[in-house]
């Protein structure tokens, strides 16, 4: 694995996320963060299996990708995994600190102010903290970076 050089990781979240935040409609994603969150299962037994599916395939699929010369299309279905086990990861850590369910309108003011704040230096890095959920270094040197709302670190504003 190539290492990556932080300044430029730093510029290129930044400028993905800024323009992530101008694109989206916030009512809806705050739609559909909210509802994916507060529909877990009380107990979350659902959740914690599929975690534990979606790690498994992960872990077989990385050890195929180190297998296989064209690894494309291998590497897009991880990316997805990647994401989903995000998502099941915020929601098991959410409930389990008993905050409660997401409130959707303060979601929507929370991406209000992180669009209007991200020109100044400490607003930018709390908005990476909320909104940048995951980084992904990949076997090529490459990154994904998955934005959208981090809810464990968003100060308990929604």
């Amino acid at each position: 694995m190539k290492n990556a050089h932080a300044a430029r990781l730093e510029t290129f979240i930044i400028h993905n996320l800024k323009e992530y935040l101008a694109d989206i409609n916030f009512e809806e994603m705050a739609g559909i963060v909210a509802d994916k969150v507060n529909a877990a299962s009380a107990d979350l037994t659902k959740e914690k299996k599929e975690l534990a599916d979606v790690t498994l395939q992960i872990t077989n699929g990385m050890k195929a990708l180190m297998r296989m010369p064209d690894f494309s299309e291998l590497d897009q279905e991880l990316a997805k995994l990647r994401v989903r086990k995000g998502e099941l990861e915020d929601i098991i850590a959410r409930n389990a600190s008993n905050v409660g369910k997401i409130d959707k309108n303060k979601l929507v003011e929370l991406f209000k102010y992180s669009a209007s704040h991200l020109e100044e230096d400490a607003d930018i890095k709390e908005a990476i903290k909320c909104h940048v959920e995951k980084i992904y270094a990949h076997i090529d040197g490459s990154f994904t970076v998955n934005v959208g709302v981090h809810t464990t670190y968003c100060g308990g504003r929604i």
